[in-house]
């Protein structure tokens, strides 16, 4: 994961189909981190744990 913005992380690109190239994004938030979308690289778990964990 590498932090594109304050507070907003993005992972490895995924290719879950031909054509469609995608990250998830953890936002790091007081009230609880969000997780837009989802990411199938364990590392990247082990890292939003690290980071706080998902909340939402």
């Amino acid at each position: 994961m590498k932090e594109i913005l304050p507070d907003v992380w993005e992972t490895e690109v995924e290719r879950p189909f031909p054509g469609l190239t995608t990250h998830a994004y953890l936002v790091i938030r007081d009230s609880g981190n969000v997780l837009f979308y989802n990411t199938g690289h364990t590392q990247e778990l082990d890292r939003m744990e690290q980071l706080g964990g998902v909340t939402y």
